[in-house]
């Protein structure tokens, strides 16, 4: 282990380049599951990476070891809360992450690199990441990516404004809790949640709307699978995002799935529907893995 991680019952801090402590925990894949390989979760804005511990708990029971980390700024992780020190630190803590993770899987016999799994923001950042060509996980899963964030005209010419004056202004991100799920006790989990925080700052919004943008013109030099799930009623990101970015992948690469009356966190939805979800989540696994 480096000397810039340490490590205590599947929790891990590692430390990035600035000395930030990034908060990570693991999700083992349970005695009597053969393993089959590692997820990689990237979490989206104003939460955590403990949130997805149901989705970790489904993925371990196909016999994928699971982590997930805090960005920093948000969660465990160090840092004032949403502050970047560049525009592109995001996508440089993810790709410290993943190296880490590589090397971890490696040496517990894994022959493949880990699935890499992004939500909203956390989406952008993989998204970004990839076509960046920092990280080549051996598939990519999208979730309701924040590609195209839904914010008007003049806010986009505000954050522009802000961005030369203030960068690491926090503000309210005014972003409509009630309308992550039609699921209430998501919506008041999350309200209640200590380690949620509502703040953004201008550089966290400018790297969504230009990494985003970025990565769906550059989707076209992806070479590993990708699968987009696709919220049809997302208050916080634009689904046209996700259907240019899946338009753009070479021929034969993408799959996306589109739900029509889902919100914004389709993995956390009404049980029902989100189990539509999950099956497909699954369907598309097996067959990577098959692969």
């Amino acid at each position: 282990m480096s000397p810039l991680e340490r490590e205590t019952n599947n929790l891990k801090i590692i430390k990035a380049a600035d000395g930030t402590e990034l908060f990570i925990k693991t999700w083992k894949v349970p005695e009597g599951i053969p393993r089959r390989g590692a997820v990689l979760v990237v979490h989206g804005v104003g939460e955590h990476c403990f949130r997805y511990n149901h989705v970790a708990v489904f993925l371990n029971s196909m016999g994928l070891e699971v982590r997930g980390y805090d960005h920093r700024g948000f969660g465990r992780s160090g840092g004032k809360r949403a502050v970047l020190p560049a525009n592109n630190t995001f996508v440089e803590d993810l790709k410290l992450v993943f190296d880490s993770y590589t090397v971890e899987t490696a040496s517990q016999g894994d022959n493949y690199l880990p699935f890499l799994m992004g939500h909203s923001m956390g989406g952008c950042i993989a998204a970004k990441a990839c076509t960046d060509g920092l990280i080549k996980p051996r598939g990519i899963i999208l979730s309701s990516p924040g590609l195209l964030p839904n914010i008007s005209g003049f806010k986009k010419q505000l954050v522009k404004l802000l961005l030369k004056l203030v960068p690491d202004k926090q503000v309210p991100s005014g972003l409509p809790i009630s309308k992550i799920s039609r699921d209430k006790t998501v919506v008041k989990a999350y309200k209640n949640d200590p380690f949620c925080h509502d703040l953004v700052t201008p550089r966290v919004v400018e790297f969504m709307l230009t990494g985003g943008k970025q990565a769906i013109e550059d989707a076209r030099k992806l070479t590993m699978p990708t699968l987009l799930l696709v919220s049809g009623s997302d208050n916080f990101v634009k689904p046209e995002g996700s259907i240019a970015f899946h338009k753009n992948l070479p021929e034969g690469l993408g799959k996306i799935h589109i739900y029509d009356n889902l919100y914004h966190e389709i993995l956390n939805e009404i049980i029902a529907d989100r189990q539509c979800v999950f099956n497909d989540l699954k369907t598309w696994i097996e067959i990577q893995l098959e692969n």
